[in-house]
């Protein structure tokens, strides 16, 4: 600056701005600031206008402020400090915004359903497996919740839990399968418990079933929860029990009738239940053992269903010898 001046000798040149005293058209500490530009003359730095920011020191043109970056928004305040702003959780900023919540489709859009938008987003984000967004404007995904699942990215609705299974929150694919020995014909189950134990006289062999396999094999008892056609001794389950019979798909063993007995397990039909033992009656159902002897003056054939000690269609004739023979067969 020359002395003496009684005028100033030119304008602060672009890229500066001269308050006032200084002696340098390029003044270094009065560049102008990110965020603004100062052509030519300037005596404070003009802030970018809104929806745009200029980067770097020095900006010389409104030229120079370019649109705010994708995700943010610009306002002529927050240029002034050289910054950007996110745009808010359930928008998408594409760029230029002046605004946090644009909606017009050219500065920007709300998020859409099946997808979230946090803080700054500048493209929605599918919402991952296991969640989903049924309405727009969301921030963050709901978690997919019990008794449906959600396999794909990107739902905006979640699928009922298909039968044969049950589904846990978050859950990705068909679920966990119901375990053999149980089933489910019903949708949306959330627990194992839900599981329905197989049917009893049924089996249900393997996991995932929507209905039993089939009906247990004859000479076993199936009363419910069976995981096999042959099923061990399990309480509720097992091999059909001496004194009786079981047909197939047998839920209770049928008792052997009166007159007969059965000794042995996995009886499959009233013929495996034989008649009483020859000397012995069976006076009631369900016998794996006579009853006791006959009386003397009877006598009890092996081929006859005898179920009375003392059976009228069977007297000893006159001068036989019934009952030592009985006695012997007792002993």
């Amino acid at each position: 600056m020359t002395p003496g001046l009684a005028e100033p000798e030119g304008e602060c040149y672009p890229g500066y701005y001269c308050e006032g005293g200084v002696d340098t058209p390029t003044p270094t500490s009065t560049i102008c600031p990110v965020g603004n530009y100062c052509p030519e003359g300037s005596y404070i730095p003009i802030p970018c206008p809104e929806g745009t920011i200029s980067s770097g020191e020095g900006n010389k043109n409104i030229t120079d402020c370019k649109p705010c970056p994708p995700g943010r928004y610009c306002t002529p305040d927050s240029s002034q400090t050289g910054n950007t702003l996110p745009c808010y959780a359930g928008y998408v900023c594409t760029g230029g915004s002046s605004v946090p919540n644009p909606t017009d489709n050219i500065m920007g859009y709300i998020c859409p359903e099946g997808n979230y938008c946090p803080n700054g987003t500048s493209i929605e984000i599918q919402c991952d497996k296991g969640s989903y967004a049924p309405r727009i404007g969301m921030g963050e995904c709901d978690e997919c919740p019990a008794g449906t699942t959600c396999p794909n990215k990107g739902m905006n609705v979640t699928v009922p839990c298909p039968s044969g299974f049950y589904c846990m929150a978050n859950t990705t694919d068909n679920g966990e399968p119901c375990l053999p020995g149980s089933f489910n014909n019903l949708t949306g189950l959330t627990t194992a418990s839900a599981c329905q134990p197989c049917l009893a006289g049924m089996y249900c062999e393997m996991p995932g079933l929507t209905w039993p396999t089939g009906l247990c094999k004859a000479g076993y008892v199936c009363g419910g929860g069976a995981a096999v056609d042959e099923p061990g001794d399990d309480g509720l389950n097992g091999p059909c029990p001496t004194g009786h019979y079981c047909e197939a798909g047998t839920s209770n063993a049928t008792a052997c009738p009166r007159g007969t007995l059965n000794r042995n397990t996995h009886g499959a039909a009233v013929n495996d239940c034989r008649p009483c033992e020859p000397g012995f009656y069976c006076g009631s159902t369900g016998l794996d053992e006579p009853t006791g002897p006959c009386e003397e003056r009877f006598y009890c054939p092996d081929d006859a269903a005898i179920d009375v000690p003392n059976p009228t269609d069977y007297p000893c004739p006159l001068g036989s010898s019934a009952r030592r023979k009985r006695l012997t067969l007792w002993l």
